[in-house]
């Protein structure tokens, strides 16, 4: 019954504002909202809506739905969306969907000229990525993508390739250390340091980077990060097997060093 009247009133010309705008946001953030019955008129909301918080806020509740119907609406308003804002939400709001329904709606954006738009797909890649796949996001790679967006394809190649695919983690692995060596942002030295921990063989790797090739501080957060997110990698345990003990105490011991 709430969801109910929080659709009449976007629905509603006469609603005020500040009403339209909360009521748009109970549909962006309210968990567990049953939209079935309400789609056609939210999208109806939507698409004559010139508003970019209630744009914004919709989006995100016709993600978290998960119902297909709204993928063309998705994909419209990134096509014809002004506002990187509400295009940025639905970039999010699309990651709920199959991998396969919606990465060729999504993967273009890696090269937009927004950078938030491009870092928020390369995101995409890194959680919803397949190793199938592994090609196609190698082919997107170029020296003029921003260096955030780089390194969440190269952390995405890493993750998805399976785990005993040694030599190519190891060769995707070394680039990292290469970018962690020539580039002076300490940013982005901290996020290449950090997406090596998505490799449980690579902690020994890490520790060598902390000792030999970084000072920053943010460096150091990261290596730890990428340490704790090692010994959380549920693959822990089949990547070294009975041995697992002897590396979680090694590990430990260069987390005090």
């Amino acid at each position: 019954e709430g969801t109910a009247r929080m659709v009449d009133y976007l629905y509603l010309p006469a609603t005020p504002y500040k009403a339209r705008l909360m009521a748009a946001n109970y549909i962006g953030r309210a968990k567990g909202l049953d939209l079935s019955q309400h789609k056609i008129r939210l999208m109806e909301v939507f698409n004559k809506s010139s508003d970019p918080y209630i744009r914004m806020a919709l989006v995100l509740g016709f993600g978290k739905s998960k119902d297909p119907d709204f993928i063309p609406v998705l994909r419209a308003g990134l096509l014809t969306e002004n506002d990187y804002r509400v295009k940025a939400n639905v970039i999010r709001a699309l990651g709920n969907y199959e991998y396969e329904e919606i990465k060729d709606i999504v993967l273009p954006y890696l090269k937009d000229k927004n950078p938030h738009l491009a870092k928020l797909a390369s995101e995409f890649v890194l959680d919803h990525g397949v190793k199938e796949d592994f090609e196609l996001y190698q082919s997107h790679m170029s020296d003029s993508l921003h260096w955030a967006v780089r390194c969440n394809l190269e952390a995405a190649r890493l993750k998805h390739t399976p785990l005993y695919f040694t030599k190519t983690k190891n060769f995707i692995s070394e680039g990292m250390v290469k970018t962690i060596q020539n580039t002076r942002n300490p940013y982005e030295k901290a996020a290449y340091i950090q997406a090596l921990g998505l490799d449980p063989f690579n902690y020994e790797l890490i520790h060598s980077v902390l000792t030999r090739h970084v000072t920053e501080p943010v460096c150091k957060v990261a290596a730890y990060q990428a340490f704790g997110q090692i010994l959380r990698d549920p693959n822990f345990f089949k990547a070294f097997g009975y041995g697992y003990p002897k590396v979680k105490a090694q590990i430990l011991e260069y987390l005090f060093q």
